[in-house]
């Protein structure tokens, strides 16, 4: 027999189910209007699953989407919770169709293997990179010869003329390789910014390039920039003149790599990056000049409104600037933001709100959805963000307001404010450091205390009058104040990483760990009412997922020719439990070794193997022995030197005393380890690896490429096999 207590039990759940649902559309009418602010977050998502599952496997979560949709059509949007629902599968749909969409028209050939011969090719860009002392020119090949239809080779620097310009025809013996793909896993991945920028070959001139026919018309965009770049040099010499050239042109590729590395860790990076800092000045010098020269005409004056002549035309120096900058990233969306900004002030509205940066990342997201996975849309973004959100606070409002007091206050409310803008910018920017570069600047908020300011009110100032007063020539007074303040800021960046403990590294970050921080620092920054404070919980598992971060103990490039090794001080009493690294071949260039340092999240110089005492090397072979803790019994690994014929029974009976064995050869298969054995035949399907011993984890570069269709694993991906 039923009590009255069964009878009733389904009421009391049907009203707490109707409490519930009553209680999350009250909350959600308390934060509708910061909701929109979420549409570019699930853009982002639909573009996040495509480069993490592939365009065939991501389909499976279009089938949710598409289901929420329906319900929504369902039940015609009675709630706010629906509606929310149906905007956020259907921008999750919209950015997976952006990236499908933008894969599928930049799709090219691509070269399956290397290549050597001669070919033809018109020009289509020219990228002077003095500080290499090289010239890469990019060139069209229509396909002929079955070469993929846009190629980019190295020329010396002392075979470049003024006769290479754009539109000519010229033809060399080349040597030609497929886009590189990471070399080790978590490394920087080539080989997908070729497939964007419809690259499917690059290479090395060997010889003379030839010019076959001159081009009639050569002007364009890039010539342009690189005669600015040239001028600038001209007028600021030496280091300075070639990040005087950056600014201006935003030409890099004279900046010495010295120069480059001081200023990426002391955090004056973002100097380099033509973002909205120099997009601002340029704008409020353009708006104040034209502002001022109108106005000294009454009779224009009193009848129009000079503002908006005013803005109009520092927009369109704006827009000018961008593309004649590259059209990078982060130009593009200070270029955004200033066009709406400078619309904003013309209708009395209030500018600087975050529906604004999220217009600008929307914007760029469904034009160009690849730059999601990159350093440099999520650095943009993030410090701009980081700033609006701050400044939106009571104490920056009280702090920043302008009231009547003394200049000496005046001037330290404003150092005060800086620095707390930059503190919290390079907490901002910390994670997405690290999880790109494996490594992140200390003291970056008071480096950029001097740089922003000598950067906003000294260096782009006294270049645009540099550049207005040489029409007289009179500019010379101008380029010299400009050239001693960029000289300063390097003497800074160089200062500021010579200080000890300047730079926080880490070992690779996995995706999963920094999708938490990003979802934490979305929660926080977008809600308003006491629900931010869930946050906290992705927070808090990124934490402990950041705290179990294992360092790689040993990394092999995918061409199998370094070896790096990762050990464990033990034997000495002052730095037991110290890491150390260590290489295979001495012979590794600066690249190699940084870019091994960087996945190691190792800060120093490497040592040479053959030096190690716990290392026994001939000529050809060296067994080494790898310590993973202190605790733990050494493992012995046999590596490889040469391509030197090494008897096999030699061989056979060595590898069977070793744990693992590396080589960039194929290996004879009586040739069996106790663990491990990785060769020119493994490395073939594998790519490069990283070996983690304390959980005895191998991750390779196929596994986490496969589904991407730029990869050299993926068997699907378009292949070209030129004729010799």
């Amino acid at each position: 027999m039923l009590s009255l207590g069964s009878y009733l039990e389904p009421l009391f759940v049907k009203q707490n189910i109707s409490s519930y649902f009553t209680q999350l559309e009250t909350w959600l009418e308390a934060e509708s209007p910061r909701l929109p602010l979420f549409i570019p977050f699930f853009v982002a998502l639909g573009i996040a699953a495509w480069f993490s599952f592939g365009q065939e496997q991501a389909t499976i979560f279009l089938f949710p989407a598409i289901c929420i949709i329906c319900l929504a059509f369902w039940f015609k949007f009675q709630s706010r919770l629906s509606l929310i629902m149906f905007m956020a599968a259907l921008c999750f749909i919209l950015g997976w169709s952006a990236i499908t969409l933008r894969s599928e028209i930049v799709a090219s050939p691509i070269l399956s293997k290397p290549w050597v011969g001669h070919i033809y090719g018109r020009i289509e860009s020219i990228e002077k990179l003095p500080s290499r002392e090289i010239v890469r020119l990019t060139l069209e090949t229509d396909g002929n010869q079955s070469l993929p239809e846009k190629i980019r080779i190295n020329i010396n620097q002392d075979q470049f003329t003024d006769n290479y310009t754009h539109g000519s025809i010229v033809k060399s013996k080349v040597r030609l390789l497929p886009p590189a793909g990471p070399a080790v896993p978590g490394a920087y991945d080539f080989a997908k910014r070729a497939w964007f920028d419809g690259l499917g070959a690059t290479g090395s001139a060997l010889g003379e390039v030839e010019i076959v026919e001159q081009a009639h018309n050569n002007q364009n965009i890039d010539g342009i920039r690189n005669e600015i770049a040239t001028y600038v040099r001209s007028k600021v010499s030496g280091r300075a003149g070639a990040i005087a050239a950056t600014l201006a042109s935003g030409d890099r590729g004279a900046i010495a790599i010295e120069d480059a590395e001081a200023m990426r860790r002391s955090g004056l990076a973002h100097l380099l990056a033509i973002s909205g800092l120099h997009v601002t000045a340029i704008v409020i010098i353009s708006f104040f000049i034209v502002a001022k020269i109108l106005a000294l005409f009454p009779s224009f004056a009193l009848r129009h409104k000079v503002p908006i002549y005013a803005a109009s035309f520092a927009a369109l120096i704006a827009i000018f600037y961008t593309i004649l900058t590259g059209a990078q990233v982060p130009t593009i969306r200070a270029c955004i933001a200033a066009c709406l900004i400078l619309a904003a002030l013309i209708l009395g509205r209030e500018p600087f709100t975050l529906r604004l940066v999220a217009f600008g990342a929307l914007f760029i997201l469904l034009l160009w959805p690849e730059v999601l996975m990159g350093p440099s849309f999520q650095l943009s973004f993030a410090a701009v963000t980081a700033i609006i959100t701050l400044h939106e606070t009571q104490f920056m409002q009280k702090l920043v307001r302008r009231r009547e007091e003394h200049i000496v206050k005046a001037m330290g409310r404003f150092l005060i404010s800086l620095f707390i803008t930059g503190l919290v910018i390079e907490m901002a920017l910390a994670p997405i450091a690290l999880y790109h570069f494996q490594k992140t600047g200390v003291y970056g908020a008071l480096a950029n205390m001097i740089a922003i300011p000598l950067t906003t009110f000294v260096i782009i100032p006294s270049g645009a009058m540099a550049f207005l007063f040489d029409i007289i020539g009179l500019g010379a007074p101008f380029w010299w104040i400009c050239g001693q303040s960029i000289e300063a800021i390097i003497t800074l960046a160089h200062y500021v990483t010579a200080l000890p403990g300047a730079i926080k590294t880490t070992a690779n970050i996995s995706s999963a760990t920094y999708a938490l921080i990003i979802i934490s620092a979305v929660i926080m920054i977008i809600l308003q009412t006491k629900a931010r404070w869930t946050a906290v919980i992705p927070l808090v598992l990124a934490s402990i997922s950041l705290l179990r971060t294992e360092i790689p103990d040993i990394l092999v490039t995918g061409d199998g020719g370094h070896l790096a090794v990762v050990n464990t001080v033990v034997e000495s009493d002052i730095d037991e439990g110290k890491k150390e690294m260590l290489l295979l071949r001495s012979g590794a260039g600066e690249y190699i070794r940084e870019l091994l340092n960087e996945n190691a999240g190792f800060d120093g110089p490497a040592a040479d193997i053959k030096n190690w005492p716990n290392a026994q090397c001939s000529d050809d072979i060296c067994i080494i022995s790898v310590y993973y803790n202190v605790d733990k019994e050494p493992w012995t690994i046999l590596a490889t030197k040469s391509n030197n014929f090494v008897p096999a029974m030699e061989l056979a009976a060595a590898c069977r005393r070793v744990d693992m064995a590396f080589s960039n050869r194929y290996l004879p298969y009586n040739c069996k380890p106790k663990r491990l054995k990785v060769d020119r035949r493994f490395l073939q399907s594998s790519g490069g690896v990283a070996i983690y011993l304390s959980s005895n984890v191998i991750r390779n570069v196929a596994s986490e490429q496969r589904h991407l269709p730029w990869s050299q694993y993926n068997k699907m991906r378009q292949i070209t096999y030129p004729e010799r």
